[in-house]
């Protein structure tokens, strides 16, 4: 058995009230270690910073249509 099966197997046999503490605990650890969460909060400079460097890539030439991307994305995770 997989970790993530003994993790769930473990979890449907706990109350809800200790689900949501196993969650809320998680949740600490996965925003805590930066190392785990590619979601790191962005200042608002920040985010204006990516987006320029997207505009300037898709006025270069770089970008793809979005459907085009959302296909690739999908056959790169196997959703198509």
């Amino acid at each position: 058995m997989s970790t993530i099966e003994q993790t769930v197997s473990m979890m449907q046999a706990m109350s809800e009230e200790s689900r949501v503490k196993v969650l809320d605990y998680v949740k600490l650890i996965y925003t805590v270690d930066a190392t785990s969460n590619p979601y790191i909060p962005l200042s608002s400079d920040e985010i204006l910073a990516e987006l320029a460097v997207g505009r300037e890539q898709n006025d270069s030439g770089m970008g793809i249509p979005f459907d085009e991307a959302m296909r690739e994305i999908g056959v790169e995770n196997g959703y198509v």
